[in-house]
């Protein structure tokens, strides 16, 4: 579902939650990995959204500089619609960063 090449237990019930919930996996095909290690590289990475936010989002892309992870950077712009019906861009970079807060939400594992 995602261009990655390998698909394993936890992949599949990956796809189903996706399937299932009827959202929308808005990553594009790039030769540029999303995770890249000595050991290997892969598409791990996913954008997903439901079919009204899949019509605003634009220029999706993945970066080829590396975060504080060995994961890259994914890069998109959502459009909204003003009162006036004039389209907005929001550009722009949204990190959760409250370590106090990481502790308090519950953790799923797929």
């Amino acid at each position: 579902m995602w261009s990655d090449t390998y698909t394993n237990t936890r992949g599949r019930a990956l796809e189903e939650f996706i399937i299932t919930r009827d959202l929308l996996i808005i990553n594009e095909a790039t030769d540029i990995p999303m995770f890249e290690t000595n050991r290997g590289r892969s598409w791990i990475d996913l954008t997903l959204c439901n079919n009204i936010l899949a019509q605003k989002t634009r220029g999706w892309t993945c970066g080829e500089e590396e975060s504080c992870a060995e994961h890259k950077i994914i890069f998109f712009d959502i459009e909204s619609m003003e009162a006036s019906g004039n389209a907005t861009h929001h550009p722009g970079k949204r990190y959760f960063t409250k370590a106090d807060n990481l502790q308090k939400k519950p953790v799923r594992e797929f």
